[in-house]
């Protein structure tokens, strides 16, 4: 197929020619930095996974289908193919809704992005710093499409941490290839055209299968499109395209603006809890109550919640009946925060503390409101108390730190939390250290079975 690049100079040729853009002379260290993190994040919540009975599915399940072993499954012996790999590091690093965020698209960035680059770079002996740019490249076309999209894609019920994951991951897999502008071009329709998910999902083990989904669908599009399988140029603005059918408001300069500092991946956000980042602002709210007013749970009698309209129609369930339901539910994370549960903690979200009578009873006296002049990182949180009080607060989910640098330093406590059970004290700050050291790297660190 000859590429009529006068169809291709809009959107989805801007976006192939930011990939291309993204390199070596472009980043910064901070922008290397920045990469490092979110991959040592998602390789965190990924090994945190590593003994869910899910993932001892997902591995099953590949394992019946053979396959080269190309990269490794994330903490275990185990390789599978390139795209296998890129599934089932995909599901973990989602599996527990710990990784992190950006309310850019809004949804999850490293999942998608990241689990596809690492088992392409595994397969292909990629270097350290080739990674990290790829995944700067990835991201930074993700958090434009979101941008792009907002709000009415995910409103409509699109999850777009897979429907935009997935072109993502092909975008930041053609960069690693070091395919050209047209197979670029290709990558990103061959992925846009079969990409998927459903927020109706949610709550359930399908949603991070979805991203999972779209890492492996990410890699093999790129794949195919360096083989030469050729798509139509302009599916994203295309009549009937990706574009049309996703968003019934598509801002175009949110995509076509030139490439410049600070890059996209400086929207990440690392959680703080292990719930969906859609509870986090209440939450942080709850937890802000607790420390400055010297009252117990049994004090309160109404809170409201104000926030953005999808904290209560993603969040918005009182009676969860799983743990993973539990980090769906606005109420009952709140109802942890105030009762001094820690909502860090992944055996926080268990089935056996979604039934616990006093949690609900508090939840219970909970209330949530809808406003657009909110967005996902706000809310504001009214407190009634017994005696008569009214106490207003204001809240924001956790924001980043004022450096990349400080940014790293302060996720290390939550690195160490949950992986010092499977490796250790030794073998987590060995962990660590390459991560840290990835932008130096000749290849990438084998994370392997390394119980300790």
């Amino acid at each position: 197929m000859v590429l009529p690049h006068e169809l291709a100079n809009s959107v989805t040729g801007h976006l192939a020619d930011l990939v291309l853009g993204i390199d070596a002379s472009f980043v910064s260290a901070d922008d290397l930095t920045k990469a490092e993190t979110c991959f040592l994040d998602w390789c965190a919540v990924a090994l945190a996974a590593l003994d869910d009975p899910i993932m001892a599915l997902m591995r099953d399940q590949a394992a019946s289908e053979g396959g080269n072993p190309q990269a490794r499954f994330l903490g275990s012996a185990q390789r599978g193919s390139a795209v296998q790999a890129a599934l089932v590091n995909g599901t973990a690093s989602h599996l527990y809704d710990y990784d992190d965020g950006a309310s850019a698209i809004p949804g999850h960035p490293t999942v998608p992005v990241g689990s596809a680059v690492w088992a392409l770079g595994e397969r292909e002996g990629a270097s350290g710093p080739d990674v990290l740019i790829a995944l700067i490249a990835g991201i930074e076309v993700m958090c434009r499409l979101g941008k792009a999209l907002r709000p009415n894609h995910y409103a409509a019920g699109w999850h777009a941490s897979g429907t935009l994951g997935a072109i993502a991951a092909a975008a930041a897999c053609a960069k690693l290839l070091k395919l050209d502008r047209e197979r670029t071009i290709w990558a990103l329709g061959l992925a846009a055209c079969r990409s998927s998910g459903l927020k109706a999902v949610f709550g359930s083990s399908a949603k991070p299968l979805q991203l999972g989904h779209a890492a492996a669908l990410g890699l093999q599009s790129a794949d195919l499109a360096a083989r030469g399988f050729d798509c139509m140029p302009d599916v994203l603005e295309a009549e009937k395209g990706f574009l049309e059918l996703h968003g019934s408001s598509f801002k175009e300069n949110e995509v076509l603006r030139p490439l410049s500092h600070p890059l996209m991946i400086h929207e990440a956000r690392f959680k703080r809890h292990a719930a969906c980042f859609l509870t986090h602002a209440p939450t942080e709210g709850a937890l802000a109550f607790r420390r400055a007013h010297n009252m117990g749970p049994d004090q309160i009698a109404k809170i409201h919640i104000l926030g953005n309209p999808e904290v209560l129609t993603v969040c918005g369930n009182w009676e969860p009946d799983s743990g993973l339901a539990f980090k769906f539910s606005a109420p009952m994370v709140v109802a942890a925060a105030l009762s001094g549960i820690e909502t860090g903690a992944l055996s926080t979200f268990s089935a056996a503390n979604a039934r616990d009578p006093q949690l609900p009873a508090l939840a219970a006296k909970i209330s949530i409101e809808s406003s657009d002049a909110y967005e996902q990182e706000e809310a504001l949180i009214t407190f009634e108390t017994l005696d008569g009080q009214k106490i207003e607060i204001p809240s924001r989910a956790a924001q980043s730190a004022d450096t990349a640098m400080g940014d790293q330093d302060s996720l290390l406590p939550k690195v160490r939390a949950l992986v010092r059970p499977l490796y250790g004290d030794a073998g987590t700050e060995t962990l660590i250290a390459s991560f840290r050291g990835l932008h130096a790297a000749a290849k990438l660190p084998d994370i392997s079975a390394q119980r300790h």
